[in-house]
């Protein structure tokens, strides 16, 4: 399998026009005519123009594919207890705050959406903790659609940010990106993570990739889900 630092989609542009760019909606936003999204667009050229790197996230989780995950089903169907095998399909790639140490999904639904959540039962007000991707993230339609869309809490456990890499503010700002080792409501440590920084929309700057060390991973093995 390809390193996450080979298949991260980001945008390409000549710090040049970059520069330009940024310019032109620093000037609209000093004259008050700006919006937000004005604003997150200006931090994105401003990035550029430094040569950052910048992430479309919505691609990157698409663009990383998807796999399969499965389990001993029971369920009551027409009033009979109903037991099977089911696969459920979950992305190959995963985001979290980088405060979290797991991620949670119900999978990917029948209109090809996702949901991440950084704990497992997030209150309605922690919208923080839940990045949803949109239907037609992923093809629509596949297994466990015959349990009426219910599937397990499938959860993988998150990385954790070298010492070097680690931003001095607060891990909440930022995110995790990376190949998820999935499993239900368990998980093994993970692989090659990078650190992102939410711009705006669906841009993050790009600001470390790196591999977790034999210790980082023999470390990481204890951790265990909440309930």
């Amino acid at each position: 399998m390809p390193t996450l630092d080979a298949t991260l989609p980001t945008v390409q542009m000549d710090a040049t026009e970059a520069r330009r760019e940024f310019l032109a909606y620093r000037k609209l936003l000093r004259s008050g005519r700006g919006t937000p999204e004005d604003q997150a667009i200006m931090n994105a050229y401003r990035l550029a123009a430094k040569g950052q790197r910048i992430l479309n996230l919505a691609q990157a989780i698409a663009g990383g594919g998807e796999t399969t995950i499965g389990d001993e089903v029971r369920r009551w169907r027409d009033g009979a207890p109903v037991t099977g095998y089911v696969e459920f399909r979950v992305p190959v790639l995963a985001i979290a705050r980088a405060d979290a140490q797991f991620v949670w999904t119900r999978g990917i639904n029948k209109e090809g959406a996702v949901t991440f959540q950084s704990v497992r039962q997030p209150h309605h007000r922690e919208r923080a903790r839940i990045r949803a991707m949109a239907a037609g993230t992923f093809p629509a339609g596949g297994p466990g659609e015959q349990w009426g869309g219910w599937g397990p809490r499938i959860c993988a456990m998150a990385p954790v940010i070298p010492a070097a890499l680690r931003p001095t503010h607060r891990l909440e700002n930022y995110h995790l990106l990376w190949q998820a080792e999935w499993a239900i409501d368990h998980s093994i440590p993970p692989g090659d993570p990078a650190l992102l920084k939410h711009i705006g929309g669906d841009l993050y700057a790009v600001l470390a990739v790196w591999d977790l060390t034999p210790i980082e991973q023999a470390v990481l093995a204890g951790r265990t889900p909440d309930a």
